[in-house]
């Protein structure tokens, strides 16, 4: 038998406002005072031609980050963690696949299940945004309050992996929120970005599945 390696990438978020250690369960979208993780469930099913390994996350531990102010970790249990100069750390597992003698070629592909998205603020420089997209109606709303010394901001939406600007958009404090279509987004992760004329920023993350 020949092994490959599977290096799964789970979770995308991005967390702030969170002062202290707490518990997320991911079926509801609630956080709770800590409590100890519950395991993934690993569920695999195979066929003659494929075999799929799906993980259902129950809940993770959110922990402040001592070395950078404002920025959590976001544990889940038996995963680890990306260790990437200049990038966030996310969960990740790697799984070892042995492939039947015989077989020269294979394909690898990542699926993005359903999921429950969390509606939560994240706090910047003074800045206050709240994102919540809706992938069944294509809108996404995002949710703002400047600081008393900005009237105007620009909003950006840039795709994670690829780095491709989507929206460019200046946004008034007097709106307070903004609703854009994501019909023509792909699917895959995004961060929403708002920058004050004197440079004061937030961040908010979402994902757009197909």
């Amino acid at each position: 038998m020949r092994k490959i390696l599977l290096l799964l990438l789970s979770l995308l978020c991005g967390v702030s406002g969170y002062a202290e250690v707490r518990t997320v369960k991911f079926r509801t979208g609630s956080f709770l005072p800590y409590a100890e993780e519950t395991l993934p469930e690993k569920i695999v099913t195979t066929s003659p031609n494929q075999t799929v390994v799906k993980y259902e996350l129950i809940d993770a531990t959110i922990i402040d980050d001592g070395l950078y102010e404002g920025s959590k970790w976001l544990r889940v249990p038996s995963f680890g963690l990306t260790i990437e100069e200049g990038t966030p750390s996310l969960p990740f597992r790697i799984e070892t696949f042995e492939l039947p003698v015989g077989c020269d070629s294979v394909s690898v592909k990542s699926i993005v299940g359903p999921y429950f998205e969390i509606s939560m603020e994240l706090n910047g420089d003074g800045v206050s945004l709240n994102v919540v997209n809706n992938n069944s109606t294509n809108r996404l709303s995002v949710a703002y309050e400047l600081p008393e010394t900005s009237e105007r901001a620009e909003l950006q939406i840039n795709n994670i992996l690829t780095g491709a600007r989507m929206v460019t958009r200046s946004i008034s404090a007097a709106d307070n929120s903004v609703e854009l279509d994501t019909s023509l987004f792909d699917s895959g992760y995004y961060v929403v970005g708002v920058t004050t004329e004197d440079g004061q920023t937030a961040q908010g993350r979402f994902a757009v599945v197909r």
